[in-house]
């Protein structure tokens, strides 16, 4: 899981050099709750917050945020 989920945030922040990009990690328990995935998705989590501009959110908080700078 890791390859692919840090390969997907490497193509997403090159392109928000030029706007904004949402990287959606859907976890389904049945397949993230498997004991031996936990550290990928660590390594994962890390490797991505490494980066700077990189806002770690959840949808509500998007929602929250767009309202506030649209209004």
């Amino acid at each position: 899981m890791s390859a692919s989920v840090t390969d997907q945030f490497d193509q997403l922040y090159a392109e928000s050099a030029d706007s904004g990009r949402v990287m959606a990690l859907a976890l389904h328990p049945f397949v993230i709750g498997q004991a031996f995935r936990a550290k990928y998705l660590d390594q994962a989590l890390k490797y991505i917050a490494g980066h700077p501009g990189v806002w770690l959110t959840t949808s509500d908080e998007i929602a929250e945020h767009y309202a506030a700078t649209t209004a």
